[in-house]
């Protein structure tokens, strides 16, 4: 009973239902899909030998006035780094090109979609709503789809590794740092709930804009012959309105997430500043332990302020993603009859 209702959990879940309903779509693509997730592993995992290296640098160089670790480790941090910047090319590489061909995937069954229905569809919609329903939902809908899960996987073997660097210094600041990035994370619970009855008013605007230019454009001689210019240009005027409304309502109520975390994770870092400025007068960590700590926590933390940006996208996906699915298993209301072979 309790495997049940966990399986129901994982299955609820909208991160396994959107990507279980494209998984037809990236199917053909799955090996170059692995390859670009695997990539991100190393390339997210490097950013801690940076910090690494620096408390060896620091304690052997600045300290003991050792010149041997004054040229190899530099040295070090230049072979990983640009191995580092290659993987990323390549994964960047593999990502587009996968995501590519799913977005193209897609379009084609909308397409196909689009054909089989009546007449009446069409005349109770107008051409903006069926651009943005059959072209840019499908955008919007693949455009994150393996570039969030790349980040994702990058920033979480980022932040491991990072981790063991903090931990490998202090734990005692660490564990302090670890609780202050978790209440850096809260607010994002309350984001979606904010973002879905502005995105659904936000599409109907923008495709009111398409529908705007391709009017303009199919009846430019009806404007020019009844003079129609000044009605045309006060009726576009309140659709421009209309959309700069919506996008100031959309950032109120999502970009206050990185200005917060902002704020949350500056008091972590003067905690770790004040805290690691005690533990060194005690002789508990090195001068070189606490910069490594202190560079490992930047690196941490920076991605982490941006955080709240990737959560919105991945969001606007996974809405683009159901209103998607939501076309493909419309059922049309007049259905073509098979011809019957003679």
């Amino acid at each position: 009973m309790l495997n049940h209702k966990y399986k129901q959990i994982i299955y609820n879940n909208a991160f396994v239902k959107n990507y279980k309903r494209m998984w037809p779509y990236i199917k053909p693509f799955w090996f170059r899909g692995l390859i670009s997730l695997l990539l991100a592993i190393p390339i997210g995992s490097m950013d801690a030998l940076i910090a690494l290296s620096l408390k060896p640098y620091m304690d052997m160089v600045m300290v003991e006035k050792s010149l041997q670790a004054s040229w190899y480790i530099p040295v070090i941090i230049v072979i990983f780094t640009s191995i580092q910047g290659g993987l990323t090319y390549l994964s960047n590489y593999l990502n587009t090109w996968v995501g590519a061909n799913i977005t193209n995937r897609l379009k084609m069954d909308l397409y196909k979609k689009m054909l089989g229905f009546e007449t009446e569809f069409f005349n109770k919609k107008n051409s903006g709503d069926i651009i943005f329903m059959f072209n840019n939902n499908a955008d919007l809908a693949c455009a994150g789809l393996l570039t969030n899960l790349k980040n994702f996987v990058q920033k979480f073997f980022t932040a491991l590794s990072l981790s063991f660097v903090l931990f490998y210094n202090s734990w005692q600041l660490a564990i302090v740092c670890i609780i202050i990035l978790l209440l850096a994370l809260m607010p994002m619970t309350t984001v979606k709930k904010k973002v879905k009855s502005v995105m659904d008013k936000s599409i109907a605007a923008d495709s009111s804009l398409l529908t705007a230019y391709n009017e303009t454009y199919a009846g430019n001689k009806t404007i020019i012959s009844y003079n129609l210019s000044d009605y045309q240009r006060s009726k576009f005027q309140k659709v421009l309105d209309g959309v700069f409304n919506l996008k100031i309502k959309m950032l109120k109520r999502t970009r206050w997430l990185t200005p917060v975390m902002h704020i949350i994770l500056s008091f972590g870092i003067g905690l770790a500043i004040w805290l690691g400025s005690v533990l060194i007068l005690n002789g508990t960590i090195t001068s070189g332990s606490f910069v490594s700590f202190l560079t490992a926590l930047i690196m941490l933390y920076t991605p982490m302020k941006s955080i709240g940006s990737n959560y919105n996208a991945i969001l606007m996906s996974f809405l683009a993603i159901e209103r998607v699915f939501n076309i493909m298993d419309s059922v049309p209301q007049i259905q073509e009859k098979k011809m019957q072979s003679l």
